[in-house]
């Protein structure tokens, strides 16, 4: 398993003057760990070259709307996706594309960020799990409470907001209650909205 941790900006400065931003704003995050690097298209035009399983790509600006999205093999063309489909997009709308599952059956999930101001010492995350066959999970502060309702492959917890600091994360299978692994010492900023990505 692979944890990528997605810290889109800071929410005490990511609104222009008149609170309103043009278009939508994606990153790409590679989930796919059989698939090797991989090409983005989008309405048919190459958006991405030879993204790296593990790794999470910088702002595509689309316009608001529907979008044509294709995943290829890197230097294949789109008749060879492994994955497509129509993602829709509001104005001002800041989410991450999760490329999940395996090769022969992949998907993108598309989860849109609260990217909302918040109050002076505090951080917000939340838990996304993109793990194919490792059922569900339960994600909690180590020694502590759960964080949500056991996650399946595609879901996203709620987001929480916490006060910023140093955190020990540990995840559960729901079925056994055995510890699958955990994240010592993670960090969440002050202002900050962290997305705590499982792939593998």
């Amino acid at each position: 398993v692979v944890v990528a941790l997605g810290s889109p900006g800071d929410s005490q400065a990511t609104q222009d003057t008149d609170g309103e931003v043009e278009g939508a704003r994606v990153r790409i995050l590679h989930g796919i760990a059989d698939a090797g690097p991989l090409d983005i298209y989008v309405d048919g035009s190459l958006a991405l070259i030879g993204i790296v399983f593990g790794n999470a790509s910088g702002n595509i600006l689309l316009p608001g709307g529907e979008h044509a999205f294709a995943v290829v093999p890197t230097g294949a063309t789109p008749d060879s996706a492994i994955a497509d489909g129509t993602i829709a997009l509001d104005d001002g709308a800041l989410a991450y594309a999760a490329l999940l599952g395996s090769r022969d059956s992949a998907s993108v999930g598309l989860f849109e960020v609260d990217n909302r101001p918040l109050d002076q010492g505090r951080s917000r995350f939340r838990i996304i799990s993109g793990v194919p066959d490792a059922g569900a999970i339960i994600p909690m502060f180590a020694g502590g409470d759960a964080l949500s309702e056991p996650l399946g492959f595609g879901d996203a917890s709620q987001y929480a907001s916490i006060d910023a600091g140093m955190y020990d994360l540990e995840f559960l299978e729901a079925e056994s209650g055995i510890s699958l692994f955990a994240l010592p010492q993670t960090a969440f900023a002050e202002g900050t909205t962290t997305d705590v990505i499982l792939v593998g």
